[in-house]
């Protein structure tokens, strides 16, 4: 079903408190914050809820695309998805920290389209305590092991699309309280 019936294309975006007292956001309900009109915004950071649906292969699992982006300077701290995510990064340098998970892998961009990063064990895999700097054209894949920081690592927005399958009614991220910020 595409798409979902009184989910707007954007979605509104709810400000939890990270780590240490620092900002940080998250999608809480597809759909039960939705925002008519307007793409929302929170300290550095704007979502664009580009589509969802409910696959039938997956039973109780939402699939959701989001345009995602980051002001520079902006980080998102500890925090985990409930499903597998994969993301294309389309500007800036966008940094990624995996604090704990064995699952996160990086697709280098490619001659037309990245081909590679249609295979599920193309690229190589990032293992905890490395960051990973993304360029436009590189693709992230990790499943819901992973705990990861974020941040903006450049002078310009980062703009990426993120693609999350994750059960239905649970929040598109959760903080992790105890880990290193970043």
């Amino acid at each position: 079903m595409f798409p979902l019936p009184g989910l707007s294309r954007r979605a509104a975006v709810a400000r939890l408190a990270g780590g240490g007292g620092a900002a940080a956001l998250a999608v809480q309900r597809l759909g039960m914050t939705a925002a008519q009109g307007a793409t929302p915004t929170a300290e550095g950071v704007t979502v664009e809820v580009l589509g969802t649906g409910l696959p039938t292969a997956a039973p109780d699992r939402m699939l959701a695309l989001a345009r995602v982006t980051f002001a520079p300077g902006f980080t998102l701290q500890a925090h985990t998805h409930p499903g597998a995510l994969i993301g294309h990064f389309e500007a800036g340098a966008f940094g990624f920290r995996v604090l704990e998970g064995e699952s996160a892998r990086v697709v280098r961009a490619g001659g037309a389209g990245t081909p590679a990063a249609a295979d599920p064990m193309a690229g190589e895999p990032v293992p905890p305590g490395t960051e990973v700097i993304f360029n436009p054209g590189d693709v992230l894949f990790h499943d819901e092991d992973v705990v990861a920081v974020d941040r903006n690592a450049g002078d310009e927005p980062v703009v990426f699309l993120a693609s999350v399958l994750f059960t239905t009614g649970e929040p598109f991220l959760a903080f992790v309280a105890g880990t290193p910020e970043a």
